[in-house]
């Protein structure tokens, strides 16, 4: 959800890392790049998220392989940053944030097994996410005279999740017995399985970004930073 902000606020704690002045603490460069975020996701509500490879769903009695287009995302500009935490001479830097609700709707195309009964469908469905908290840990290092991102451990908490999805069949289910069943194992796999969907975010993300900073010297990317914030105030 919202890749492409994750990214920009990854590059925003990266830069500040590297880039820390008396006169201008990282911590205020970052809640000044969150705030264009918030800008952004206020303006182009509901905002598309790009495109992600397939995604595998596995957890107890679940196994889904789905592949999610035209996603887009709304009620996502209400966060509250509740932690920002730097240190220059380690490079690294920690952060959370927490969202009181979040919408995501889009299409999809997926095939499995769940509670050992088969699955498949294509279609629409929608999500509404209740008390979403997360954050993280980014650590960098210096690769060839550039700035790279070393590690990227992130963590999430969901208090409660709502799912609905249209074109979708499962073997030997009412459309009610369908709904109430997604409903519950969609909250129960995000709970239970936050360690391996956070390393798949994570790699994912950290992957971009050092793509996005590959090849750039310091100055070029502290330019791209300063730009970037600018442009919205």
């Amino acid at each position: 959800m919202k890749i492409h902000f994750t990214i920009i606020c990854l590059l925003v704690a990266v830069l500040g890392i590297t880039h820390i002045k008396a006169e201008n603490p990282i911590d205020k460069l970052i809640r000044e790049a969150l705030e264009v975020v918030r800008k952004l996701l206020k303006k182009y509500e509901p905002y598309q998220v790009p495109d992600l490879p397939e995604q595998t769903v596995q957890g107890d009695d679940i196994y889904l392989k789905a592949k999610f287009n035209n996603v887009k995302v709304s009620k996502a500009s209400d966060f509250t940053v509740d932690h920002i935490e730097n240190n220059l001479v380690g490079l690294w830097a920690k952060f959370a944030v927490s969202l009181p609700t979040m919408h995501v709707e889009g299409d999809y195309i997926t095939s499995g097994t769940v509670k050992g009964k088969k699955v498949s469908g294509q279609g629409h469905f929608e999500m509404d996410i209740t008390d979403l908290v997360t954050g993280g840990y980014v650590a960098l290092e210096v690769d060839s005279y550039y700035i790279q991102i070393k590690t990227l451990d992130i963590y999430y908490t969901v208090k409660d999740l709502k799912f609905s999805v249209d074109g979708l069949s499962v073997e030997g289910l009412t459309p009610e017995e369908l709904q109430d069943l997604f409903s519950n194992s969609f909250l129960h796999y995000i709970q239970d399985n936050e360690k391996f969907i956070c390393s798949q975010v994570s790699a994912y993300v950290k992957e971009q970004a050092n793509k996005i900073m590959n090849g750039k010297t310091l100055q070029q990317l502290l330019d791209w930073l300063r730009n970037f914030i600018h442009h919205f105030y």
